[in-house]
């Protein structure tokens, strides 16, 4: 029921959001390629181990697996530690052949980003695609009580950020792919209505975007960072807008009694994949932005909801219902209507969204009352926990994976 739905979505606030929820079936196991440091050189004196620091972001990258010792691996990798700017990187086979060499340089000590953006580039140079350590993933956390909205790589959730001390319930973040900024939606503290906050991390600024009175929720970021689509009921109904975010017009996607939530753009920003419950149900939708058609993506299925589209791999991944639960799937948008399931461990799952590689997706999952961060590889299907064992974070949700800084 439309109703339903739409309390569903409007009342996050009061029930977590339970809508993208998931138990599932695995992907076709396919083994990484092994991987052995065979010399690491620095001069460099920190309290830190710097070898074991390096190995355990290639580990944590999941595109590799460590061996044991040389003989074993497949990749042979040399590291010199120039300074807290340099480094360089020479990668061999097991046979002793030259694959590739390069220097990863930046204009600031630090030591942390500079690791970080040598093994995204080692990962660019072996694959073809972006890679993924040196990203952050935005999340919501109850732990201080109310629903704020934090920030971390997401190898060390143990060393998050704290991005809003709003007070209420700061919910949806979505990241720039321009900038290192967000946007998200605020609750009123009184509940009657919703903001759209574009938060500039960087330079610690903080700008209300959209705060008609009743319902301004959802955004999400054009390619380009110059656009925002959002649901807003301004006008009396509940439905899809593109905006600017310097404020300067705005269009109407949608015109009728459904509800349209949750928007996610294509990668060239020409059309918006979004959730209506037309059908009767939440379904999938394809808005294009060039001749106005919509098309029907998830015709004939269960519920769906929660799309995000990765620019990588142009496949979206969602939430479908289930049995009673929901399971996250993914969906090739070369080969429209056809999808796959890739989760299978019990709990409700929510909140899908890509990494900047295109394979790994971060969520919550939800089980026996408490909800924690999980990264899947949608390749080999493996699910590894991100929630620190040696801290409480409270309940995690509303999971956003950046692109690379």
């Amino acid at each position: 029921m439309k109703i339903l739905f739409y309390i569903l979505f409007i009342c996050l606030f009061t029930n977590s959001m339970k809508s993208q929820i998931v138990v599932s079936k695995k992907g076709k196991a396919i083994s990484p390629p092994t991987i052995y440091i065979t010399h690491f050189e620095t001069q460099i004196k920190k309290q830190v181990n710097l070898k074991s620091f390096f190995i355990r972001l290639i580990k944590y990258s999941d595109w590799f697996k460590i061996a044991d010792k040389k003989e074993s691996a497949q990749l042979l990798v040399a590291v010199k530690v120039l300074s807290e700017k340099s480094m360089e990187i020479r990668i061999k086979g097991n046979l002793g052949k030259d694959i590739c060499a390069f220097r990863q340089s930046r204009t600031q000590d630090n030591l942390n980003i500079l690791f970080r953006m040598s093994v995204d580039t080692l990962i660019k140079k072996l694959f073809g695609v972006p890679g993924l350590m040196n990203s952050k993933i935005a999340f919501v956390s109850d732990i201080t009580g109310h629903k704020e909205i934090y920030t971390a790589y997401p190898d060390v959730l143990s060393s998050c950020k704290k991005l809003t001390s709003n007070g209420s319930f700061s919910l949806e973040p979505n990241w720039s792919t321009t900038e290192n900024a967000l946007v998200y939606t605020v609750y009123e503290k009184n509940g009657a209505s919703t903001d759209i906050i574009y938060a500039d991390i960087l330079h610690s600024r903080n700008k209300r975007l959209c705060g008609h009175p009743g319902t301004n929720a959802g955004g999400a970021l054009s390619p380009s960072g110059k656009n925002l689509a959002l649901t807003m009921s301004k006008d009396g109904s509940v439905d899809l807008y593109v905006i600017s975010v310097k404020g300067s017009g705005s269009m109407r996607l949608t015109k009728n009694q459904s509800v349209e939530v949750s928007p996610c753009w294509s990668p060239d920003g020409q059309s918006i994949c979004y959730v209506s419950d037309h059908s009767g149900h939440p379904s999938l939708y394809l808005k294009s932005l060039k001749n106005d058609k919509t098309t029907h993506l998830t015709r004939g299925f269960s519920e769906c909801v929660s799309p995000d589209w990765s620019p990588i791999s142009n496949k979206l991944c969602f939430s479908i219902k289930t049995g009673r639960n929901y399971s996250i799937a993914i969906m090739d948008m070369n080969e429209k209507g056809n999808y796959r399931i890739i989760t299978s461990a019990a709990g409700d799952w929510e909140s899908p969204s890509w990494a900047p590689d295109g394979r790994h997706i971060v969520c919550s999952r939800s089980l026996n009352k408490k909800s924690s961060l999980y990264m899947i590889n949608t390749v080999s299907g493996r699910i590894i926990s991100l929630n620190p064992k040696e801290i409480n974070l409270g309940n995690c949700s509303f999971s956003n994976w950046s692109a690379l800084f």
